[in-house]
């Protein structure tokens, strides 16, 4: 309860609204933790939508009820990003912490249902690999569309429990194990990995740590009025307080700084500057500071399955590292071929 005293009130809420639409920022995402766990929901995302703000809104969906509906209905959002926990009791109880499993599929079904355009993302783990690969083909009838597969399971970034570390990395997947699953829909992952080398197989060359397009074009705001590059970026370094400065100052002076910070950690500057698998393996400020608590250090397990990957497809040679390849436009063209 202290927490929640914290999290921006429903006036503040539409305060920053009301200044991102006076700045053309016209799109925004309700995530959370969970969005609709807050009683204001319906009020603000009615706010925004009226506003003419397109909004997505990231759940799970267990909160999801008729009256939420008839507004979704009424004034659709974008997308529903649907995380699904599990496809047992079992599982979905062991991720979510509790047993919502029924609810959660009857809302996904109800979402369907009222044509409310959804996409399925699944957390994975060690222990959901089989239910997954047993229920491929079921999501991907109820969406249309084949599931999004989130892999990323970070330490704590602060390190102050060996033993939930532990914990954390024994339920991550092997290299393999995450190519295994990624290609259940061969033909899709084909297909984007050709279009993904096409426009992003290339080394940075520079030391500035935000080149995403993430953190380019988007930003984020916490439950507690913070404004940040992403929800991952929640270093002291890259937060900017909207309870004592304006979103306006936040977009158009904080962020510039935060664009032009430079990375120092030397395994960064020696490999991640010049590998050309930098977009892929996602090795960012955001994921960084989750793994270790730094913004410019080299999250080795990313790193590790980018280049499992690049080696799966022909990008890189056998234990040939992505900073030590030098791509020509032929070499390339060559590559997205053989994809």
């Amino acid at each position: 309860m202290k927490e929640k005293k914290k999290e921006m009130s429903t006036a503040f809420v539409k305060k920053i609204i009301d200044e991102a639409c006076r700045l053309g920022l016209m799109h925004c995402m309700f995530t959370g933790g969970e969005p609709l766990v807050r009683r204001d929901f319906v009020e603000l995302y009615s706010y925004a939508r009226k506003k003419g703000i397109m909004a997505t809104i990231a759940t799970n969906g267990v909160l999801i009820d008729k009256k939420l509906i008839r507004v979704l209905k009424k004034l659709p959002p974008k997308c529903i990003n649907f995380s699904l926990y599990g496809f047992s009791r079992a599982s979905y109880a062991r991720v979510a912490g509790a047993d919502n499993y029924q609810q959660a599929h009857e809302n996904l079904l109800l979402l369907q249902k009222n044509k409310i355009t959804t996409f399925v993302k699944i957390p994975v783990f060690k222990f959901t690999m089989r239910e997954i690969k047993q229920n491929w083909d079921t999501v991907k009838a109820i969406t249309g569309a084949a599931p999004g597969l989130i892999f990323n399971l970070f330490l704590r970034g602060y390190q102050d429990d060996v033993r939930k570390d532990i914990r954390i990395r024994k339920l991550r997947l092997s290299c393999k194990e995450k190519l295994e699953l990624l290609l259940l829909d061969e033909g899709r992952y084909r297909e984007h990995m050709r279009r993904f080398c096409a426009q992003f197989l290339c080394p940075p060359e520079d030391d500035y740590l935000f080149g995403c397009a993430g953190a380019q074009s988007h930003g984020a705001v916490d439950a507690y009025g913070y404004l940040q590059p992403c929800m991952s970026s929640r270093s002291p370094q890259t937060r900017f307080n909207l309870k004592i400065n304006s979103l306006s100052d936040g977009v158009k002076n904080f962020f510039p700084k935060v664009l032009g910070m430079k990375a120092k950690d030397r395994r960064y500057l020696q490999r991640c500057k010049h590998c050309v698998l930098t977009n892929l393996c996602e090795s960012c400020p955001g994921n960084s500071f989750s793994e270790y608590a730094a913004l410019d250090r080299p999250v080795e397990f990313l790193c590790k399955a980018a280049h499992y990957e690049a080696r799966y497809l022909g990008i890189l040679k056998d234990n040939q590292c992505g900073w030590q390849a030098k791509l020509n436009k032929k070499q390339l063209k060559n590559i997205i071929n053989g994809i």
